[in-house]
């Protein structure tokens, strides 16, 4: 693996998984075709690929053949776009990345193929992109299974099989359950600790598995109890909780275009997120009440976003938020330090301060 720079490196990675998944056969057995199309379509429409660089960059860690880790990459990429196409439902968001969700997509070529109208058409979208998640997991395990006694031993690659099956999907089905019940209560019954819970469940469960995946193949075990295996679980467990507390505040702070979904839309939707929960707990009565009476208000006024931000950043939420995130990191760092030295090393702590500093 050739290294260049941190935002070179994480491109190429990105084109080299795309191609990956464009050019596998999968989508193109399920028939009728449009729906083959569709599993597709997040994978156009582009994405940071943090989750194929953890897989690829723990193996080169540990192997000199970390190109060998493509197929596991590639499969964390899309088990992680099946988990976007199904919370796009449960969210009701319109879009990702600026396009289109696939139940939307979905829905309007039931418009404009069959003429469907209404809330037919919109059931036709959410039925649609249900079985279009659920064919992107079973390819997922597809591009594991394929490469056994190819690129992986079958041992090795039975092992990340089980790993992503027994563990990471009671896990993270779990955490979006709690998520969506959170929805559901009283906000000031949730406390920041299930928050976290919910986030090391949801978000740092399937980053921590694609890290330690990548040490897996690179070392070509057959069951993941292994110290450096832990060490860039528990790198990338860190650096995820970091990834998602950033989500939370550009959320609220991003530029709309560069995020790709409507800011504010946690808001509308009266996530409840950390930043949220602090803010409440530590803004003045009255702002309270304003932040209260917004959550899950279905307009929200660019005014009133900003006068949002500004309690936000006035109650000290943000700064606290920043200070963890900022802990998270230098958690991640210390794991990171007893994993062996490399190039790709040094590209794992670019890429933790990479998800405490985007944009986007």
């Amino acid at each position: 693996m050739q290294y260049k720079d941190f935002k070179s490196d994480l491109s190429e990675i990105a084109s080299q998984i795309d191609s990956y998944l464009l050019d596998h056969p999968f989508p193109s057995t399920v028939n009728p075709s449009w729906l083959g199309n569709e599993m597709s379509s997040y994978t156009k429409s582009g994405g940071k690929r943090l989750r194929p660089a953890l897989c690829l960059w723990s193996a080169a860690l540990v192997s000199d053949q970390p190109e060998l880790a493509q197929s596991v990459a590639s499969a964390a990429e899309i088990f992680h776009t099946w988990t976007l196409v199904h919370d796009d439902i449960i969210d009701r968001d319109a879009t990702r990345r600026g396009l289109p969700t696939s139940h939307t997509a979905l829905a309007n070529f039931a418009r404009e193929e069959h003429g469907t109208k209404g809330n037919e058409a919109d059931h036709f979208g959410l039925s649609m992109a249900i079985l279009t998640g659920d064919l992107q997991q079973a390819w997922a395990l597809r591009l594991i299974s394929e490469q056994a006694n190819k690129d992986l031993t079958s041992t090795t690659a039975l092992a990340v099989m089980d790993r992503l099956l027994s563990h990471v999907y009671p896990i993270l089905l779990g955490g979006e359950a709690i998520d969506v019940e959170f929805e559901h209560r009283e906000i000031d019954s949730i406390s920041p600790e299930e928050i976290l819970k919910m986030l090391e469940m949801k978000t740092a469960c399937l980053l921590e598995f694609s890290a330690q995946a990548g040490v897996v193949v690179g070392l070509k075990l057959d069951n993941f109890d292994h110290e450096l295996v832990h060490h860039a679980g528990q790198f990338a467990y860190n650096a995820g909780l970091a990834f998602q507390l950033q989500d939370d505040i550009l959320g609220v702070f991003a530029d709309e275009k560069e995020l790709g979904k409507p800011v504010g839309s946690d808001i509308a939707a009266r996530k409840v997120t950390l930043l949220i929960v602090e803010t409440l707990k530590m803004a003045s009565q009255d702002d309270k009440s304003f932040i209260l009476d917004l959550l899950g208000s279905n307009s929200i006024s660019i005014e009133q976003l900003s006068q949002a931000a500004e309690i936000i950043k006035s109650s000290g939420a943000l700064e606290k938020i920043q200070n963890m995130m900022a802990h998270y990191v230098q958690q991640a760092e210390i794991h990171l330090a007893e994993l062996p030295n490399s190039p790709a090393k040094e590209r794992l702590k670019e890429l933790a301060h990479f998800m405490i500093k985007r944009n986007f």
